[in-house]
């Protein structure tokens, strides 16, 4: 027990505290900068936030009661299909994501905001915490004006 506790233990805290990555980074052009709307399906809706290491960001859209799910991937880069290891070089444009599927029924698109800021340091240029490079930095992806508008609202009470 003791040989899978201590490499799994060791694992979760690199995997969680990446700071190997170049601290200064060009701004990625990015050709269609545009909102993309994203059906309801089955009653339940999506978001899209990062900030930071997408397994921690993970964890805490998850403990959120009407969070169906939330998985990881990448957003906001000028690569076509993205790995781990081609984002974790900064040079890629993408950022690490999570896809909140939630029921709007039990939890709102204002919450998942509120819950975007209360859970990171949104004045850390890229990176959360430890992670370190453009990958880790934080990003809503709002889908149309109304969440546009929510995300700005929320940011102007978070600023008081």
């Amino acid at each position: 027990m003791k040989r899978f506790f201590l490499p799994t233990f060791i694992f979760l805290l690199i995997s969680c505290g990446n700071n190997a990555q170049q601290k200064t980074v060009t701004k990625p052009e990015i050709a269609n900068a545009d909102p993309v709307e994203v059906p309801a399906e089955n009653g339940y809706e999506k978001a899209y936030f990062a900030s930071g290491c997408f397994w921690c960001v993970e964890a805490v859209y998850e403990s959120i009661e009407g969070v169906k799910e939330a998985v990881s991937g990448y957003a906001g880069g000028h690569t076509k299909n993205p790995t781990y290891e081609s984002s974790n070089t900064g040079k890629t444009g993408h950022a690490e994501a999570v896809e909140v599927i939630y029921d709007p029924e039990i939890v709102n698109f204002e919450t998942l905001v509120e819950v975007y800021f209360g859970s990171q340091d949104p004045t850390q240029v890229n990176g959360q915490g430890p992670d370190i490079g453009s990958q880790y930095r934080s990003i809503i992806f709002y889908q149309n004006k109304e969440q546009k508008d929510i995300i700005n609202k929320v940011k102007t009470e978070v600023a008081k």
